[in-house]
């Protein structure tokens, strides 16, 4: 399994897997304090994980959705409330 690293900050995973869980991926929290959330892909659940050292990793089936996310938040000033964040 690939990752790709460091494209997104550790404080947008929250509404990155608010997200993907719009699109249709089933979303699962974290486990441990090194993974962040799983996503379902293609029968899998995939881990998003962050180093000690804060670095975010994103399977690389997901770098594509990640990366129209960070998009679609720069051009829409996109601000998700708590209250829907946590409502999976």
């Amino acid at each position: 399994m690939s990752y790709v690293k460091g494209i997104i900050p550790k404080d947008k995973v929250p509404n990155l897997l608010h997200y993907l869980s719009g699109q249709g991926f089933n979303v699962v929290m974290g486990k441990s304090i090194y993974e962040l959330g799983q996503v379902l892909v293609n029968g899998r659940f995939k881990a998003i994980t962050v180093s000690g050292k804060g670095v975010v990793g994103i399977p690389e089936e997901l770098e594509v959705y990640v990366i129209t996310y960070l998009q679609e938040a720069m051009e829409d000033g996109v601000v998700i409330p708590d209250t829907k964040r946590l409502d999976f």
